[in-house]
């Protein structure tokens, strides 16, 4: 084990900060240098052998500074699907995930785009049982028909839920047919049960999905199937609470962004993605995408949902893919529309052709965050940690008790 001076770093004109179980070395300009994770009473920074330059050089996450640069708590406010910013505090001083670095922790005024997007309260639903594992109860419900097709022609949202970890899956469908929900359904089972290595034990949905396609569904996986009883949506609260949760955060990013209604499976999911790096009122102190996985999550990599951006054009041989000449502009400006899997991949639109793809060489231009006067009076309640039973006044279409959808879009 090799030991850093943080006296020399400071003799060399460079500020370290220490804060939320990590400690960050970086330049007058924000740039970081270093950073390392508390552990023991000490602050570890990962090495690994790099080849090029023949010695052991940082390998932690938060030293990419490409990507870690401390951020305001506006900016992790926009780029968290508008969370609480007392969340974002929380989740930064108990160290919930790797990458969380804010600087600027004072907010000016109000989030406009919270105001609008997230005025409507309703009741809470009943409690949520902590003890459960993965899988051992999963719930669904089915949102829509939307007013306004998606870019991919889907009409219908359906959240899926683990109980026990809070972890969230969204499918996106163009009908609630047992041909269609079924097989969405099947999607998520198994790539959950190859996440986790768990199985699917109990499923709870409402009487819509009480048909004989799902019977065979449910005995052939040994599944038991539980309905809440009619007119008790609060007994379907998990699933309930999601969409009210995804719609809303839905309002608030098109609103964001600036983007057309017909983004709103694009933001749903963008919406779901950060839920499961954010923890729940019934798990606090992890989480759900860890809690599901195992795995510690890192959140240096979000950016702000519609945001500007430019993609590098891939080459081969020295030349461009798309067959453009040398001297033809090297990249193209997109717009963030989610998140690819895989380690850095993103999922942009060019702004000239449409065409939707993926890219781990992007440069961003997150904007500014739309905020009110700071001396605005009233004080406005939108970060309940009550759940709601049903949706209000959806500005993207009605909540349907009947019917659910896949994975893509």
């Amino acid at each position: 084990m090799n030991l850093i001076s943080i006296s020399a770093f400071d003799k060399a004109g460079l500020i370290t900060t220490f804060g939320g179980g990590q400690g960050v070395i970086h330049k007058k300009d924000g740039k970081i240098v270093l950073a390392g994770r508390g552990e023991k009473g000490m602050y570890v920074v990962d090495v690994i052998e790099n080849e090029e330059v023949g010695r052991n050089v940082p390998d932690n996450p938060l030293a990419m500074s490409s990507l870690s640069n401390p951020t305001s708590l506006e900016q992790w406010h926009r780029r968290l699907t508008h969370c609480s910013p007392s969340t974002i505090q929380e989740m930064a001083n108990k160290n919930l995930v790797d990458g969380l670095i804010i600087t600027g922790e004072e907010l000016r005024g109000k989030c406009e785009d919270c105001i609008l997007g997230r005025q409507t309260r309703r009741p809470f639903d009943n409690a949520t049982d902590k003890t459960h594992g993965p899988l051992e109860l999963v719930s669904f419900d089915l949102w829509g028909p939307s007013r306004v097709p998606s870019v991919g022609g889907k009409l219908y949202f359906m959240p899926i839920i683990n109980a026990g970890t809070s972890y969230k899956d969204g499918a996106y469908l163009s009908d609630k047919a047992d041909d269609s929900t079924i097989p969405a359904f099947d999607v998520f089972r198994a790539r959950a049960e190859s996440m986790t290595g768990c199985r699917v034990r109990r499923l709870r949905t409402d009487r819509a999905f009480d048909s004989g396609a799902w019977e065979d569904y449910c005995r052939q996986h040994s599944i038991v199937h539980e309905f809440s009883a009619p007119y008790s949506s609060a007994q379907n609260g998990l699933a309930e609470r999601a969409i009210r949760t995804t719609i809303n955060d839905v309002r608030t990013l098109l609103r964001d962004s600036g983007l057309t209604h017909s983004f709103w499976a694009e933001a749903a999911a963008f919406s779901i993605h950060i839920q499961n790096l954010i923890p729940s009122r019934h798990h606090p102190d992890k989480v759900p995408l860890e809690s599901f996985t195992g795995k510690r999550q890192n959140v240096s990599r979000l950016r702000v949902f519609g945001s500007k951006c430019w993609v590098k054009i891939p080459t081969v041989n020295g030349g461009q893919v798309t067959g453009g000449s040398k001297l033809d502009n090297r990249g193209v400006e997109c717009l963030l529309l989610g998140y690819a899997s895989g380690n850095g991949n993103y999922k942009v639109q060019d702004i000239t052709t449409r065409r939707v793809f993926v890219s781990c060489d992007v440069i961003f231009e997150e904007g500014h965050p739309h905020r009110t006067s700071p001396n605005m009076g009233e004080t406005i309640h939108l970060f309940d940690t009550l759940d709601v039973t049903m949706l209000d006044d959806n500005v993207l279409g009605d909540h349907s008790t009947d019917a659910q959808l896949p994975f893509q879009w």
